[in-house]
């Protein structure tokens, strides 16, 4: 059907009309019309009125401000707008230029003289400026961050934001040019992986900050270890009634050492202290804490915990 076609189509629709909501040319329809016949003995037509219809055209209409410059440098004297006005940025100018939109502009553009006599009202809106996107992020009522929250919810985790991983993300959403779109991708960018990795390790709770925005591989990372550390430190305990804690340095180290060998933290550490559970029992400790020496040499440091106890006894 041609573009003509589809608006003179869809002027009885914006007029004060009652239309049928079965096509008779549909499948599914004349079904649905053939078991009321059957159940009933009469077909019931359902239709709606759409005189209390509010019907809204809206896009881009990308070339339209071209249409209106050439109009107003009718009167220019040969000279174009943007000369008339100075250098400024393409875009606000175009902006301009939709302000003086006219109907004989539309007609131009190729719709029809009657489609566009049923649109009464005409607006310009004007791109989203980077602290309209931030106000949007800030709002309680964002649906963007209240989705990623309830996402991270189903996990067990609730996720907050600063203002300025807010400000970041605003920022980034409009570099991308794509209006208030952009702050879907501009969120999904940063915390994807998060939502995909973070529900396999121990973390309730976790902050979105500006670093994290900035560098967000450098920040998973963080949060997996932490979560990892704190799993494993559960199921030693689950196993063998036994605290673990690591002390700063030692954090630090098996975050290296899980870098170098490739394995996750989590696995890291099962292996390296596979036998701790025995060998803590024997020696009868309830809390042990890890050092930096410790995760070193795991299997030495534990055989001199055992000869220490043994050389005590003699």
């Amino acid at each position: 059907m041609s573009r003509s076609g589809v608006q003179r189509n869809l002027l009885k629709l914006m007029e004060h009309t009652e239309v049928d909501l079965r096509s008779p040319h549909d499948i599914s329809s004349q079904m649905e019309s053939v078991i009321q016949m059957q159940k009933t003995g009469k077909v019931e037509r359902k239709k709606v009125s759409t005189g209390n219809v509010l019907f809204v055209v809206s896009g881009a209409f990308s070339g339209l401000e071209e249409i209106i410059g050439r109009r107003l440098n009718r009167g220019a004297m040969g000279f174009r707008l943007s000369e008339a006005q100075g250098e400024s940025d393409e875009e606000e100018e175009n902006t301009d230029l939709l302000k003086h939109l006219r109907s004989e502009d539309l007609i131009e553009y190729g719709f029809e003289s009657e489609f566009i006599g049923r649109l009464p009202v005409t607006a310009v809106l004007s791109s989203l400026e980077c602290g309209d996107l931030l106000e949007i992020l800030r709002s309680p009522r964002c649906s963007v961050i209240l989705s990623k929250k309830r996402d991270f919810r189903a996990y067990g985790i609730d996720v907050d934001f600063t203002d300025d991983a807010l400000s970041l993300l605003a920022q980034s959403a409009y570099e991308e040019h794509t209006g208030a779109r952009g702050l879907v991708s501009a969120v999904e960018r940063v915390l994807l992986a998060y939502e995909c990795k973070l529900p396999s390790v121990d973390i309730d709770s976790f902050t979105v900050t500006a670093e994290v925005v900035e560098q967000p591989k450098e920040g998973l990372q963080s949060l997996l270890l932490e979560g990892s550390l704190h799993t494993f430190v559960r199921k030693f305990r689950e196993s063998h009634n036994l605290g673990l804690s690591f002390d700063d340095d030692a954090v630090l180290l098996v975050k290296e050492m899980a870098v170098e060998s490739g394995d996750m933290p989590l696995q890291l550490c099962e292996r390296l202290f596979a036998d701790y559970g025995h060998g803590l029992k024997l020696l009868e400790f309830e809390e042990f804490e890890i050092t930096a020496d410790v995760l070193r040499d795991p299997s030495q440091s534990l055989n001199d915990l055992i000869k220490s106890l043994y050389h005590g006894q003699t």
